[in-house]
């Protein structure tokens, strides 16, 4: 059970890793560009902005979930890539179907 501990415990970390990096890249990329950003003051510029703000956010999210799927395939924990995704993403999500679930010995993980 502990190792199974550390080991979530160390993936999570990686993906705070990620999501931390991820969201003060682009917000520096975002001051670099302030002046484009605000040369025109519409609500469809606005509304893009948010699209790609929305857009970065949901592409760490994914980058997360496919690093614990990842984790599942890499350790044969379900039959396939895209079973493990299925279950990273499920889980990710908190959706949590059920209709795929770890190996009792992960379940932790889960």
């Amino acid at each position: 059970m502990l190792t199974e501990v550390i080991v979530a415990f160390a993936i999570v970390a990686i993906c705070v890793v990620i999501h931390v990096t991820g969201i003060l890249t682009f917000a520096e990329w975002m001051l670099r560009h302030q002046s484009l950003l605000h040369k025109q003051r519409a609500i469809t510029n606005d509304a893009l902005l948010l699209i790609l703000v929305f857009s970065v956010i949901i592409f760490l999210h994914l980058a997360e979930a496919a690093l614990w799927a990842g984790f599942y395939h890499w350790q044969r924990l379900f039959e396939n890539f895209e079973t493990s995704l299925y279950f990273s993403l499920i889980s990710y999500s908190s959706i949590g179907f059920g209709d795929v679930v770890l190996p009792h010995r992960w379940r932790l993980l889960g």
